[in-house]
């Protein structure tokens, strides 16, 4: 992808931070730049803000653990920042249409 160096930093950034996610200040500072430029350079060339890239970016391993692992509900909770399951369930099925339960048992068929 033909990103600027600076949004495949705070994208980096946001990836190897799953399990603690930082906030949009935190990622800013590590990368020296003002709130207004992240979230401009995430509006510009992914066209949605750094948060909601973000909760993609933990919903989509929340996904892969489903399918990939044998992890439990809270294992994978604790492995994506979430540490509220209901927030997590409300979110995942919010995104994929069926409750992370569902959607575990129907990816391993």
């Amino acid at each position: 992808i033909n990103w600027p160096q600076e949004l495949r930093d705070a994208v980096q950034i946001m990836r190897d931070n799953l399990r603690q996610p930082l906030s949009v200040p935190e990622i800013y500072s590590h990368l020296n730049i003002t709130a207004y430029h992240l979230h401009m350079l995430f509006k510009k060339h992914i066209s949605i803000s750094p948060i909601q890239y973000y909760s993609e970016l933990r919903l989509m391993k929340v996904q892969e653990l489903l399918s990939e692992s044998n992890l439990s509900m809270v294992q994978i909770a604790d492995q994506t920042g979430y540490s509220n399951l209901n927030t997590l369930y409300n979110r995942f099925k919010k995104r994929f249409g069926a409750s992370p339960c569902s959607f575990k048992k129907y990816s391993t068929l």
